[in-house]
């Protein structure tokens, strides 16, 4: 008597048996073609004829009439940001991809093209460092989806919900807890080591001068498209592709922050280096949770517009509590809180 009963579980547990299979039965004389590699596995495994062949499979093949499609139970892509299945040396080509369009901004023809563009316009000084980052920021992680055939959601940018609000909401605060606490160690290690006040005033009040003025156009600049520009690089472009690079997100997450705190030495220094990264490490943080972008981009868009509005306030409080910048004067607590505020 013929056997043409399939396999059982218990079936599967010998030693020759594949151990990841779709159990469902493939027709005969049709191999699933799924890949080059499972395509010849079942097309070796399926009879040239079409009627069905009778009798007992040798232990270790497939019984018939049935051939069973070797199909993995789990799809490779689809896994959740940011996480991504790259391998380790095309997260390592975007990556390098991303630093090079950053260096041109900073290169000769990087300067030309400012230069050129401040010539036509010279009102908008102050807005085409923001405009030009932010645009080759744009353009760069758009061509890099594109040649890849990524969408949107796989750094981060899916759909909208209310959950993701609520993280921006505790975002905030966190982002200033993270911004005065490192001001102050900062503030209270630069005065142990006996630096001059002034001299980090004066980068400061350097860096506030170059921010636009304050208007429906400044703050839609700094707040929103800032924001949204520089957490689809950092959190969601690097960080998915540092993800694919470490095998660790909370790892990738550090290196990002590192990476945006650097950035920001220009104009506010290494002060300014380790608030800019705790603050990118708090908005990787809820990245990883949510699971998302947006939390961190309306985050980082609330926190800069809430900046930029209180700028004139504090200037005030500068000009009240600390000396003016060359002249000597003495640090005072007021005056250590207000700068780590900044």
């Amino acid at each position: 008597m013929t056997d043409s009963t399939p396999p059982t579980s218990n079936d599967f547990d010998k030693p020759n048996y594949p151990r990841v299979f779709d159990a469902r039965p493939a027709m005969p004389a049709q191999p699933v073609t799924d890949d080059g590699e499972a395509g010849a596995r079942n097309a070796s495994a399926v009879p040239e004829s079409s009627e069905p062949v009778h009798g007992s499979a040798p232990h270790g093949q497939f019984p018939t009439p049935h051939a069973y499609a070797a199909i993995p139970l789990t799809d490779p892509t689809a896994v959740a940001f940011p996480e991504l299945p790259l391998t380790r040396r095309q997260a390592a080509v975007d990556v390098a991809v991303a630093l090079v369009a950053l260096l041109f901004l900073f290169s000769p023809v990087g300067s030309i093209v400012f230069g050129v563009l401040i010539a036509l316009f010279p009102a908008l000084e102050n807005l085409f460092d923001g405009l030009l980052i932010g645009g080759v920021t744009v353009c760069t992680v758009a061509l890099v989806l594109i040649i890849r055939r990524h969408w949107p959601r796989t750094i981060g940018l899916g759909g909208l919900r209310g959950l993701h609000v609520l993280w921006a909401l505790a975002a905030i605060p966190a982002c200033y807890i993270s911004l005065f606490s490192i001001g102050l160690i900062g503030m209270v290690v630069h005065l142990a080591v006996g630096t001059d006040m002034n001299e980090m005033m004066a980068e400061r009040q350097a860096f506030m001068e170059l921010l636009p003025e304050r208007n429906l156009f400044g703050f839609l600049l700094i707040g929103v498209f800032t924001g949204f520009h520089e957490e689809l690089l950092f959190r969601g472009f690097l960080l998915s592709r540092f993800t694919a690079i470490a095998k660790n997100r909370w790892v990738a997450m550090l290196i990002c922050a590192a990476i945006f705190g650097l950035l920001h030495y220009f104009g506010q220094g290494w002060l300014g280096v380790f608030q800019t990264a705790g603050i990118g490490a708090v908005l990787g943080a809820v990245t990883i949770v949510s699971r998302s972008l947006w939390p961190a981009v309306i985050a980082h868009a609330a926190f800069n517009s809430i900046q930029l509005a209180m700028f004139p306030f504090l200037e005030k409080l500068m000009e009240q509590y600390m000396p003016p910048v060359g002249e000597p004067g003495t640090t005072t607590a007021p005056a250590m809180m207000l700068f780590a505020w900044l």
